[in-house]
């Protein structure tokens, strides 16, 4: 189940005073992700309703480089390593493309992959 987290910076409008689009974004971000990690390995078959996004506003005391930070945590498996650039491409391009961001606006991508264990419950 991958996590992605977008932080972003406390002159970035654009999902703090906007509750709809970021919802929507959510969204967005959920399908374009399911859809550029999924891998046919075991676990690695991918729903947009697999894919965890969380929203943070960066600290009053925070230094970021970038306007927007997209960060996306998923299992690391074989398939979805051997492409991870030309995967995380394809997302940054998704997302700068859905987001239209005004002239100057910077964004950055991580895509971890560490060896890791996933584990839920649906309790009876």
């Amino acid at each position: 189940m991958p996590y992605v987290t977008v932080r972003y910076g406390h002159s970035v409008v654009l999902f703090r005073d906007d509750h709809d689009k970021a919802r929507a974004f959510g969204k967005q971000l959920q399908e374009t992700v399911a859809r550029n990690l999924d891998c046919p390995e075991g676990g690695g078959d991918l729903a947009p309703t697999d894919v965890d996004v969380s929203f943070a506003t960066a600290g009053m005391h925070d230094l970021q480089a970038k306007d927007v930070v997209v960060t996306i945590m998923a299992n690391h498996f074989e398939t979805r390593a051997e492409n991870a650039d030309e995967r995380l491409q394809a997302i940054a391009q998704e997302v700068r493309d859905w987001l239209k961001l005004p002239t100057g606006m910077t964004i950055g991508f991580w895509l971890l992959m560490p060896e890791s264990v996933w584990l839920d419950f649906t309790e009876p």
